[in-house]
């Protein structure tokens, strides 16, 4: 049996280097693994949250056929201003005659147009709706994960035009 100050003695000497240098090793390696994780379930999750914009949108577009008349509207790469006036059309209200199911999209988002290969971005691909991943070029709406582009209610011209075949 060992006795309270032999036990006492024992664990009093330390760790070599050898073993700190092994533990230091195995939390680096661990470390290394945790980040590439999080990076890849991070950018999963964008990429999520992008793909549930894009149906959104879709599911607006859809209902606003239905109710009004089929979206056929020239998409524009290079450019994202058809789906900023499309989404307006979808997001619209006339509140002396409202069509039915209107707005068809949260008229209290407004994202902003980019044409950066670093975001994820909304765009018009003539009668429906697509995703442009980073790494791909071409202009649309930006999405934009902080909800920064929440909360204000989009604002209509007098005599705003809902969008219409062709330009």
């Amino acid at each position: 049996m060992h006795t309270n100050e032999q036990t006492s003695a024992k664990w009093s000497r330390g760790i070599s280097l050898v073993e700190m240098l092994i533990v230091i090793a195995i939390i680096g390696v661990l470390s290394s693994i945790s980040v590439v994780a999080y990076k890849n379930v991070k950018e999963k999750g964008k990429e999520t949250v992008a793909t549930s914009l894009v149906e959104t949108l879709n599911k607006g577009t859809r209902k606003f056929g239905h109710a009004m008349w089929e979206l056929d509207y020239p998409a524009e790469l290079n450019d994202a201003t058809e789906e900023v006036y499309l989404l307006k059309t979808l997001q619209y209200r006339d509140a002396s005659d409202p069509s039915t199911g209107a707005p068809y999209v949260r008229p209290d988002w407004i994202p902003l147009q980019s044409s950066s290969t670093d975001d994820y971005r909304l765009y018009w691909r003539g009668r429906s709706w697509g995703l442009l991943k980073p790494g791909e070029a071409g202009a649309g709406l930006l999405v934009d994960f902080d909800g920064s582009d929440m909360g204000t209610m989009q604002s209509f011209p007098a005599g705003f035009e809902l969008a219409r075949s062709g330009r």
